[in-house]
């Protein structure tokens, strides 16, 4: 079967990937039906329960222990009507247990909902609200109702005095005293249940724990008697006894794995997985990050495999593939870069009709289905990318070399080719083709280069220069591209990055803002067209996927943001105030948010001294994007279908994408079971992808914090200028002008009674009425920093003179990471 397939972009999908699954058209049931066929739905409904609670499995069906730490899983929900029939029932029948069959028979339930109820109670019995048994029965207990007390879900947080609180699903944060953790730990997804505390504050107790923490910490080996503890170094975790010390004394610096008791998670120990080498400095940082995240070196067999085949492409290998070694394709990177996985080429068939080619390397060529490349690939799930240093998902031989697409060098590719309408200054998608094909690289241009030849600076030496034609043809056609996705409501979050500056010893000599070109923005809009066509694409011929999924805010959390806007004096003008008036008439629920009227609100801030914090504030208000096997569309980008395939060198969904397309080429999807199998496995790759990412972004958080510190310990006592940035009710965050660094004033360094100010978002002193607020100018001095913590504290010395500063913005403004994820520097 050829490789190459076609597809009209105009063509209407209405199917997303839930309806690839087998039909499950609801039928009434009768008395009659026989229960051998129910128990055979018992047993599915099962499997899919288990792995919708974090067994989810690798290529070869293991279950994953490790790393699983940090994801909430949402209790199963009912259809309002039929949860308060399932209730009632409950109540009526208290202190009787009754199976999910006689409930079936009793309600008159079909076959689907038999199997939703079946989920659901689990679930509640999971959670401590029902007791169940292993023949599938569940009892109320004798005396309580479903409204006898609250009972929420959760991640547990701890603050280092022990205090803890509970975030659940539903949005609230109960405040869990020390005594009523209950043997839980940071990190855990706990059941709580809450009551009112004497000052009518919503207090918790932890009745169990549904997902123990199971990660890594890191920490110093500490004797207390004849053992050895960790005292660890995130101070949210009390010492934790150590197992298999042989080797070991007090004083190493290590990193654990946190064991928990089969039954019994309160039972807790830490099992060295490795010691820490680097004494001190920014390595020690790095080693730390990769240690945490269990990134030690590749092992003997990924490596053999790796070398044995990372060969150029054969006679054999080329055989089928489209030949595009001709076209002026081109790498566009950053400077330090070392992958180049994606390349691109725009062709003018005719004034009107444009052709943009976007070639990525094959990687799911090379990293074969079950294999120990496409294990250790699995497990790392992507590749991490701290300052100056990357951990790549594989080996060097493939990500550096034999799936780089290197200049003038052979390589296997996949391909999409979109042809766009440009007629009357417009680009309309009207055709795609995806392709695997064989290509050679013209030239490795960086986003300064392209940046300083569309600028009108062609230096004789700049390789971009003689591509100059081709670049300003893809310049205008991503222009236009991102004034059509900005009137769709794409959100552009403007964030600027920091960048570490390194001195000839590889220690810290600055960290200042990143700068940004519009090449960065060139390629990140094909990265994004290339994306969608493959999602397109995918979802028209039913093929499994797994797809970038990102959800709509919550509509309290919006208008929590719009009262922020309003007490910070940022403008609105009247059409916005009539959506914003009509939006609080809405009720909550996927794309009840018209993503115009968030990308709105940002370009509102825009210019006010308070645009850092307000764009940060809206982004916390946003559901995290995360890997799913099912198509949910993507709120941040407003699209109804989208996906990761530009980036297989350092994530694994995408490399999944290229290997379910070649799949479906190769009609190995056709066999029903086949299909099912995959559908299910799927599912397990979307959930750990979506916790390695996490994990990742975590770790390097982490790192950039600690680098913070480090070079503020270089200013210790000196005094700097800077901008506050955020009020909080425990002090104000400062931001430095002299470097992209900020700090905590901690109330305690305030002469005078300060409290939060909620509706001025500011401190206030309650007998002078002195304020701090977002945009106030001071003079600080550094007053701490520990790069163990990775905090760092000032002191207030003086006020400065207000400067209200007003940012010019290109309307094309950068894309965050919420929207797309640009290819970071090495």
């Amino acid at each position: 079967m050829s490789s190459q397939t076609k597809q009209k972009s105009s063509e209407p999908l209405k199917k997303s990937s839930a309806s690839l699954k087998k039909s499950s058209t609801p039928l009434k049931k009768s008395k009659t039906e026989s229960k051998e066929k129910r128990k055979t739905d018992q047993g599915r409904t099962q499997r899919e329960t288990g792995a919708s609670y974090g067994r989810h499995r690798g290529p070869k069906g293991r279950a994953r222990a490790e790393g699983q730490s940090g994801r909430m899983q949402v209790l199963p929900r009912l259809d309002s009507e039929l949860e308060e029939r399932v209730w009632a029932h409950l109540e009526s029948n208290q202190g009787q247990s009754i199976s999910v069959d006689d409930l079936g028979d009793v309600l008159e339930l079909n076959r689907r909902e038999e199997r939703d109820v079946r989920k659901y109670l689990e679930g509640q019995a999971n959670a401590g609200w029902l007791e169940g048994s292993r023949d599938d029965h569940f009892v109320l207990r004798k005396g309580q109702t479903r409204q006898t007390e609250q009972r929420y879900e959760g991640i547990l947080q701890v603050n280092a005095r022990g205090q803890g609180y509970v975030q659940t699903a539903e949005g609230q944060r109960i405040s869990v005293a020390a005594e009523h953790l209950s043997g839980a730990l940071q990190g855990d997804i706990v059941c709580v249940r809450t009551d009112k505390n004497a000052w009518g504050q919503l207090a918790g107790e932890i009745t169990a724990i549904k997902r123990p923490f199971a990660g890594r910490l890191a920490g110093w080996l500490r004797k207390m008697g004849p053992n050895l503890y960790l005292q660890p170094d995130d101070e949210r975790y009390s010492w934790i006894p150590v197992h298999d010390t042989a080797d070991r004394k007090a004083g190493d610096a290590v990193v654990v794995q946190v064991c928990r008791a089969e039954g019994e998670p309160e039972h807790v120990w830490a099992d060295v997985k490795s010691a820490l080498v680097t004494k001190e400095g920014a390595a020690r940082d790095i080693e730390r990050g990769a240690a945490l995240l269990g990134l030690e070196a590749f092992s003997e067999d990924v490596i053999e495999e790796a070398t044995r085949v990372a060969v150029s492409p054969t006679p054999d290998e080329r055989k089928g593939r489209v030949d595009l070694r001709h076209l002026d394709l081109v790498t566009i990177d950053g400077e330090d870069a070392r992958d180049f996985d994606d390349a691109v080429c725009l062709e003018e068939i005719t004034p009107e009709r444009w052709k943009l080619t976007v070639a990525v390397a094959d990687v799911s060529h090379y990293v074969r289905y079950q294999e120990a490349l496409d294990q250790e690939a699995f497990r790392r799930g992507t590749s991490v990318y701290f300052p100056a240093t990357c951990i790549p998902m594989l080996p060097e031989a493939l990500s550096n070399d034999i799936c780089s697409l290197r200049p003038n060098e052979d390589r296997l590719c996949m391909v999409a080719i979109m042809i766009y309408d440009c007629s009357k200054n417009r680009a309309k998608l009207v055709e795609t083709e995806l392709c695997e094909a064989v290509m050679r690289s013209k030239a490795r241009l960086t986003y300064t280069q392209v940046a300083h030849a569309l600028d009108g600076e062609p230096a004789a030496d700049n390789p971009a220069v003689p591509f100059l034609p081709m670049l300003r043809k893809i310049e205008s056609l991503t222009r236009r591209l991102r004034l059509l996705r900005k009137a769709r409501g794409s959100l552009d979050f403007d964030l600027p990055e920091a960048k570490i500056v390194f001195d000839e010893t590889g220690e810290i000599a600055d960290i200042i803002r990143g700068e940004r070109f519009y090449s960065h923005k060139l390629i990140e809009e094909c990265m994004l067209q290339a994306n969608e066509a493959v999602a397109a694409y995918m979802l028209k011929h039913k093929i499994p996927g797994i797809f970038r999924t990102h959800g709509a805010p919550d509509i309290e959390k919006v208008q929590n943001f719009i009262a922020m806007l309003h007490q910070l004096g940022v403008p609105l003008h009247l059409e916005l105030h009539r959506r914003i008036k009509e939006l609080e008439n809405e009720q909550a629920g996927h794309w009840s948010i018209d993503p115009r009227l968030i990308s709105d609100l940002l370009h509102a801030a825009q210019g006010h001294p308070a645009q850092r914090v307000l764009h940060q504030t809206l982004l916390r208000s946003m559901m995290q994007a995360v890997y799913l096997s099912e198509n949910l569309g993507h709120f941040g980008l407003a699209l109804e279908r989208y996906l990761h395939f530009t980036s297989p060198i350092r994530r694994y969904p995408d490399l999944w994408v290229h290997r379910l397309l070649r799949m479906h080429w190769q009609g190995q999807l056709k066999d029903p079971e086949r299909y099912e199998a995959i559908l299910e496995e799927l599912e397990g790759v979307a959930l750990q992808s979506s916790e390695r990412e996490r994990a990742a972004m975590q770790a390097e958080r982490d790192v950039y914090a600690r680098y913070r510190a480090r070079l503020m310990m270089r200013y210790l006592g000196q005094e700097l200028d800077g901008t506050i940035s955020a009020v909080t009710g425990f002090g104000f965050f400062v931001e430095l002008d002299a470097h992209f660094v900020d700090g905590l004033v901690h109330v305690r360094e305030l002469d005078g009674f300060f409290q939060y100010d909620e509706q001025r978002l500011a401190l206030v002193d309650q007998r002078s009425g002195e304020t701090y607020q977002i945009g106030d100018r001071l003079c600080i001095q550094v007053a701490a920093a520990s790069p163990e913590r990775g905090s760092v504290d000032f002191r207030p010395v003086k006020r400065l003179a207000r400067e209200d500063k007003h940012d010019e913005h290109d309307e094309h403004d950068e894309l965050h990471e919420l929207n797309f994820p640009s290819k970071p520097a090495l």
